[in-house]
């Protein structure tokens, strides 16, 4: 049955999708596989993602990242394979797995999601705690957001949301820093996981007042 949904990434690009062997490992890829995506599905899961990577702990230091921010209407021709930490020991894994530090485990698990012409996974975020990352297994070109996709394997209508946008404020408590517990991990193996939910209405940064 196609699947579609809308999906958030930062790329400092003119595109938002890769389409050449990834140069870089990622946590579903290794350095030299095909062209992998990573979309989160809230629109807090790409702010946490580069805060995360670029360790900006504090109000400061995220107020001064700046990047572009891109909507990403998915479309696919089947449901993407869905995996939890409640599905980890069907896949011989850990729930731990799924968002070590340590990839190696999660590549395997593409590597076979690949074998078995899976394009596309649905896996617990690392970075923001209690939402969804969408990984996909190949190739995508970007078209414009209103022209109906092609060929919903090839084509993905994007577009960007904002220009030197900043992190909000208000996600830095729900960040899961390298090093750190995950939240969702830990709430599931009490028995007590939830989805996130971000504060409503999101607070606004306390203003600097700089005296001259």
């Amino acid at each position: 049955m196609p699947w579609d949904t809308v999906a958030w990434r930062i790329a400092g690009w003119d595109t938002p999708l890769w389409s050449v062997p990834s140069r870089r490992a990622g946590r579903y890829n290794r350095a030299g596989d095909p062209a992998t995506q990573y979309l989160c599905l809230h629109p807090w899961g790409p702010w946490a993602e580069v805060l995360r990577w670029d360790d900006r702990r504090t109000e400061r230091e995220a107020a001064e990242l700046s990047s572009r921010l891109w909507s990403v209407r998915v479309g696919l021709s089947a449901e993407p394979r869905r995996i939890t930490f409640d599905d980890a020991p069907s896949l011989g894994i850990e729930a731990d797995d799924l968002v070590s530090e340590d990839y190696t485990v999660c590549q395997d698990v593409a590597d076979e999601a690949r074998a078995a012409h899976q394009s596309a996974l649905l896996v617990p975020s690392a970075a923001l705690p209690g939402t969804e990352t969408l990984v996909i297994l190949g190739p995508r070109a970007l078209t414009a957001w209103q022209v109906p996709p092609v060929d919903v394997e090839v084509d993905v209508p994007a577009a960007v949301t904002a220009d030197d946008a900043g992190a909000p404020q208000a996600v830095l408590p729900h960040v899961r820093w390298r090093g750190t517990a995950h939240r969702g991990l830990a709430d599931w193996k009490t028995g007590t996981s939830a989805d996130f939910f971000e504060p409503t209405p999101t607070p606004l940064p306390t203003p600097v007042h700089i005296r001259v």
